[in-house]
């Protein structure tokens, strides 16, 4: 996830996010990591949806959810469909780029090399290493 991914999602969740969906939100980014799966995930589906990450986007898992820790890649790569990768997608490098601008990567043209080369996974944090349960501060200054 990248700051600017996280920066979305905070926006999200504080202004956008309501009733039941940012109750349970907020319980889980309480108790991130120790629930063992995405804090943004109510009743199976995607909470912010509009604003999830673009690896969120970039694949779906088949069957049952990840496991505490999992990287579903590595243990059941034929459990995800994936929808093509940065190098693979026009729609997906124009993202990147467009993020690599955002985080002061360079000129535009240096960011769609760079998009094109997978640039913007270098410059990404993994969810399980960040440290979510801040947000939640942050969630009870807006009213829901």
């Amino acid at each position: 996830m990248t700051p600017l991914e996280l920066q979305g999602i905070s926006w999200y969740v504080c202004e956008v996010l309501r009733g039941k969906d940012r109750t349970c939100v907020r319980e889980q980014l309480a108790s991130y990591p120790d629930i063992g799966h995405c804090p943004f995930l109510v009743d199976g589906l995607c909470a912010v949806r509009p604003v999830r990450p673009l690896s969120c986007r970039q694949f779906f898992v088949l069957t049952r959810p990840c496991t505490e820790n999992e990287d579903v890649t590595r243990t059941r790569p034929d459990d995800i469909l994936m929808m093509g990768g940065v190098e693979e997608s026009a729609e997906l490098r124009e993202v990147a780029t467009l993020m690599l601008q955002g985080l002061g990567a360079g000129s535009r043209t240096d960011c769609v090399a760079l998009a094109g080369k997978g640039e913007l996974v270098n410059r990404t944090s993994d969810m399980l290493g960040l440290s979510l349960s801040s947000m939640v501060d942050v969630m009870d200054l807006f009213t829901a």
